[in-house]
């Protein structure tokens, strides 16, 4: 029994540490059968990458943890949506997905994230052969310009897609999995131009506004990348900053429409940066996120109560340095 009461994750919050739990019960509970989450709707596979993330960052794995099983049963079923043949063949996503690239790009995230954090065994070999044919097909739905679209037969990009590729081939990379230099230099170098001179990313490189969402996605994986001080960082941080930091008045909807998405990647990029900055940001955001749970113990969001619990959970969970996407 002591040695379980050492393991369990503390922020030193009381508050915030039994939010999280009631909010990973929650999420337990929308788990279907089948291990997925938000079934029935287009981002499905994408928001079970996301709900086992959250999993992850509470300190659990397939073999241990309160949310062992519910990890172990997501994972499961994103292994069982891996393609093997056809014109889609590495692919981890559904025939009906909308858009199936941001749901390969959080599965896999998800996948190289519980592989740097569980033991050799039959299933974490699965896992790896499963990334491996997930980067060749990346590398062959890459476009000309570096990035990623929608769709992997498109031959466009798109900064939210481009994202999510190169976060995940980089979780992929810290755990072990072969990703060639050029496919993350490639997408890193599409970053940079759909920059504007203030900073500020765009959603194409020859088109669309900047906006704080894609912004703080940039940067994130800009960080994750080992950039830390080019000038191009540092104008997406002054321009995060005026944004993140001086914006008091929270919203879900309106405004900010993708207020979980924007904050997902705002706070990894805050808390990479280290406890002074992560402190102004991190502090009321928690007393929002906070206010504004449920009685269910979940979190609504315009994409639904999985989706809206899986991101917030993360973005409290930080503090915990379980996932080692999130390492400083």
């Amino acid at each position: 029994g002591l040695i379980l009461l050492l393991s369990l994750p503390v922020t030193g919050d009381e508050k915030l540490d039994a939010a999280i739990v009631r909010g990973l019960e929650r999420l337990a509970q929308l788990q279907a059968r089948d291990g997925s989450f938000a079934r029935g709707t287009e981002y499905c596979v994408a928001i079970t990458g996301m709900s086992g993330l959250a999993f992850l960052a509470h300190g659990d794995t397939i073999a241990r943890g309160q949310f062992a099983e519910n990890l172990r049963l997501s994972t499961k079923y994103l292994l069982g949506k891996a393609i093997d043949r056809g014109p889609r063949a590495g692919m981890i996503s559904r025939v009906a997905e909308g858009r199936p690239m941001y749901g390969h790009g959080y599965a896999t995230l998800c996948l190289a994230e519980l592989c740097g954090q569980t033991p050799p065994s039959e299933l974490t070999t699965e896992i790896r052969e499963r990334l491996r044919a997930a980067v060749v097909r990346m590398k062959l739905a890459q476009s000309p310009d570096g990035g990623w679209d929608y769709d992997p037969d498109s031959g466009g990009d798109e900064g939210s897609v481009t994202i999510t590729q190169v976060q995940s081939l980089r979780a992929m990379r810290n755990a072990g999995i072969y990703v060639e230099a050029e496919i993350v230099d490639r997408a890193t170098s599409y970053v940079y131009r759909c920059q504007d001179e203030n900073g500020g990313v765009r959603y194409r490189v020859s088109s669309g506004d900047a906006s704080p969402t894609l912004t703080a996605a940039g940067a994130a994986v800009l960080m994750m990348g080992g950039d830390y001080d080019s000038r191009s960082l540092k104008k997406a941080l002054a321009y995060m900053d005026k944004e993140f930091l001086t914006q008091r008045h929270f919203e879900i909807g309106g405004a900010w429409a993708h207020f979980h998405y924007a904050n997902f990647y705002a706070s990894q990029v805050y808390y990479q940066r280290g406890e002074e900055v992560w402190t102004q940001y991190f502090e009321p955001l928690k007393a929002f996120l906070l206010q504004n749970q449920q009685a269910s113990g979940g979190w609504t969001s315009p994409y639904g109560e999985e989706y809206g619990t899986a991101l917030t959970l993360v973005m409290l969970q930080l503090p915990y340095h379980y996932l080692p996407m999130c390492e400083r």
